[in-house]
């Protein structure tokens, strides 16, 4: 019974987050044919590539107080060390997508964070705590704008070494 009910909660948050995610039109989500430790690959249509992509762990529970600290800003600390295992050999952008069963609220975070700084190759940072913010269209936009500046830093400096 309760493998059932986690099962359901995981189905329901991974349509929740297809949902959320798909909202804007340029961008598409669909499950990975293998299992690379996300739930999502998350595609965002590109005038200059034919896409980028960055990969989401999606959560759902009744009790999200087991997944995130009581004031949801932060991912708690167990769940955030098995997330970074579960990710840190990827080599693209990955999220997590929590969200509370009872309410439909979904909270983003970055576990590997896309990472521009001024004339630094851009990079990846593993996070050594998760910070989250409720997943609004303004959130959405901003982890959007992340992956797409951290795509087109790539390919600046790719054409800058020629």
């Amino acid at each position: 019974m309760a493998s059932d009910k986690a099962r359901f909660f995981a189905e329901r948050a991974e349509y929740l987050a297809t949902m959320f995610l798909t909202r804007p039109p340029d961008v598409s989500v669909e499950r990975p044919s293998h299992d690379y430790g996300i739930d999502l690959l998350v595609s965002v249509k590109s005038s200059e590539r034919s896409a980028e992509l960055f990969g989401v762990v999606v959560k759902g529970d009744i009790e999200v107080e087991k997944t995130l600290l009581s004031d949801r800003s932060r991912v708690r600390a167990t769940v955030a060390t098995a997330l970074r295992k579960q990710v840190e050999h990827a080599t693209f952008p990955i999220g997590v997508l929590i969200f509370d069963m009872r309410t439909d609220e979904g909270y983003f975070g970055w576990v590997l964070q896309p990472r521009v700084a001024g004339s630094v190759s851009p990079g990846l940072t593993l996070q050594s705590s998760i910070d989250v913010a409720a997943l609004d269209e303004e959130r959405l936009e901003h982890v959007v704008a992340d992956v797409q500046a951290w795509y087109n830093a790539r390919l600046r400096r790719r054409r800058a070494l020629g």
